[in-house]
């Protein structure tokens, strides 16, 4: 089964920089008032334990930054539905609700999510996917392509920073703190 999401080609000078053990971080392109990333990094882990505690959404707070709470709602048919909570400096606090599907082989496993329509979200918009593939062929190494976008909404004049946070300063960190926490386990 294929990703729901595009998969992007990855440039030679990122691929030598993925493979250095570098994080890469590429703005896609921006649609309205969101913005589109693609991450990419190397986990020293098999894709089948990179899946299982990415596929853990419950424990988030613990390697996601800026997650604080992660709600699990139910599951209908091929789709998971949680509240994301999100801190922000100054107490600004954000949720909302996404929807989730996943598919795992041993080629290739991705996690794909889409915003919830909610009354309650305090976000405009946002999907993306988590795609993992071994490395080469190599089953001990797998490269994570992660894939964002992200609309906050209105945000009020001064407070551009938040975008900042929400993207260009956490992207590395999703990658970065997931790899930390997937090889200590």
């Amino acid at each position: 089964i294929e990703p729901p999401l595009k998969l992007y080609s990855i440039s030679n000078q990122d691929s030598l920089k993925i493979l250095s053990n570098e994080i890469v971080v590429n703005k896609i392109q921006a649609y309205g008032n969101g913005e589109h990333f693609s991450v990419y990094g190397i986990i020293d882990a098999p894709i089948d334990k990179v899946f299982q505690i990415i596929s853990e959404e419950e424990n988030y707070p613990d390697f996601m930054p800026r997650f604080t709470a992660v709600d699990y709602h139910y599951t209908d048919g091929n789709y998971s539905y949680y509240t994301f909570h999100i801190g922000l400096p100054l107490n600004i606090e954000y949720q909302y609700k996404i929807k989730i599907t996943e598919f795992q082989s041993d080629e290739f496993a991705w996690i794909a999510w889409e915003l919830v329509d909610w009354k309650e979200n305090s976000i405009a918009d946002t999907w993306g996917q988590w795609y993992f593939t071994p490395v080469d062929n190599n089953k001990n190494f797998t490269l994570i392509q992660y894939q964002t976008y992200i609309d906050p909404g209105y945000i009020p004049y001064g407070m551009g920073w938040i975008i900042d946070l929400l993207t260009r300063t956490s992207l590395p960190h999703i990658i970065g703190n997931s790899k930390e926490y997937i090889e200590k386990k």
